[in-house]
């Protein structure tokens, strides 16, 4: 398994960052292949920007699936 923390570590982008689409490719791209490294041969990880209403900030929210582990 891969905790957390690690694949955290692979998200690039930081509170206060203008929003880039290749930002978030990128770090859903890392996500995947650290998965796949682990074994999790189908995972998968999509990146929904959520527009906040109150002002000129969008949260970025990471769905990752690792699917089953291959052995």
């Amino acid at each position: 398994d891969v905790p957390m923390e690690e694949l955290g570590k692979l998200v690039k982008i930081k509170q206060g960052d203008w929003y880039s689409l290749a930002k978030t490719r990128n770090a859903a791209e890392a996500i995947v292949n650290r998965l796949g490294e682990a074994g999790f041969a189908a995972a998968d990880a999509q990146v929904l920007p959520q527009p906040d209403p109150e002002g000129n900030v969008i949260n970025l929210v990471f769905n990752v699936v690792p699917n089953n582990k291959v052995y």
